[in-house]
């Protein structure tokens, strides 16, 4: 970051600067929830912003509030610091303009920190639009990653951790992240105690399955109720082992024999397969009858479809 002239090494630490504490975390390649305007056919761009927080210089006189230690000496962030609260919004700010300049042109772009999805009908118009939005970022001072961005204008991706397909216009996982929660499942089956913290961690890879796997909240309940009594009872230790529940193993069963037929989740509105109506009253009036909670109930069982 000093090489990068995000941070300055101070000789003397401000006496009313404000200090954090610094620790180093293994960075992981790769990528949610867009809204994705997409037509069927369609060619992707994906470009990625490298050290995006590092593109906004913080004003001088309030860096001293952006001061940290590491390894016994100080030091002061110069531009925005990744581990603000209040980074992403700042960031997210800065590029809405050039976001909406970019749609003003009739392009067509996801924006999500510095992850950026262009989308267009043709290849030409895909290559001139991602040439003129490269451009245009450059000028404006940021960096682009060329290692992480995409200008071979495929049509299917990886964007925000998800698979986007325009030619079956589909959303789906990436085959890497279902095989991590293939594999901590299994693990979990197999092992007679588990920590909290390794639950915990499975727990969180399947809740972010939702978007492309209908049924995937039904299936990690009791899991999150054995961590809950888990932490519970271990004053919130995440390193306390437990025991799984019957139920909680069912869960898991489901996720290693199902999760990958139902992986993948269509982009377009789809037709309903029933419509259900009842009378309509006239104005002021009730109907004449309610439906009975059973025959309501009894409807929902003929309609509904197995998960299992």
């Amino acid at each position: 970051m000093i090489s990068k002239g995000a941070v300055t090494e101070l000789q003397t630490p401000p006496e009313d600067g404000f200090f954090s504490s610094l620790f180093l975390v293994p960075k992981k390649g790769g990528g949610q929830r867009p809204v994705i305007n997409l037509k069927k056919g369609d060619w992707l761009v994906k470009i990625d912003l490298k050290d995006a927080y590092f593109s906004i210089l913080i004003s001088k006189k309030h860096r001293k509030y952006l001061c940290f230690e590491f390894r016994d000496r100080f030091y002061q962030f110069n531009c925005l610091p990744f581990g603000l609260a209040s980074a992403p919004w700042v960031f997210t700010k800065t590029l809405k303009p050039i976001a909406a300049l970019g749609r003003e042109l009739g392009i067509r772009l996801i924006v999500y920190i510095d992850d950026i999805l262009l989308v267009a009908e043709t290849k030409e118009k895909a290559r001139d639009q991602a040439s003129g939005l490269i451009y245009l970022l450059q000028c404006l001072g940021f960096t682009v990653n060329v290692e992480k961005t995409v200008l071979d204008l495929p049509q299917c991706l990886e964007f925000l951790g998800f698979m986007i397909d325009t030619t079956k216009m589909e959303l789906s996982l990436p085959a890497q992240k279902i095989k991590k929660i293939l594999v901590e499942s299994q693990q979990l089956l197999e092992a007679e105690l588990v920590t909290a913290c390794t639950l915990s961690r499975l727990i969180g890879k399947m809740n972010a399955t939702n978007q492309v796997i209908p049924p995937a909240p039904l299936f990690y309940r009791s899991l999150q109720m054995d961590l809950t009594e888990a932490l519970r009872d271990a004053s919130q230790d995440y390193e306390a082992e437990l025991t799984l529940s019957p139920d909680s193993r069912e869960e898991l069963i489901w996720w290693d024999t199902q999760m990958i037929k139902w992986n993948g989740k269509t982009v377009l509105a789809t037709e309903p397969d029933l419509i259900i109506e009842g009378p309509h009253p006239r104005d002021g009036e009730r109907p004449a009858k309610e439906p009975a909670q059973g025959d309501l109930g009894l409807l929902w069982r003929r309609l509904g479809t197995s998960v299992a």
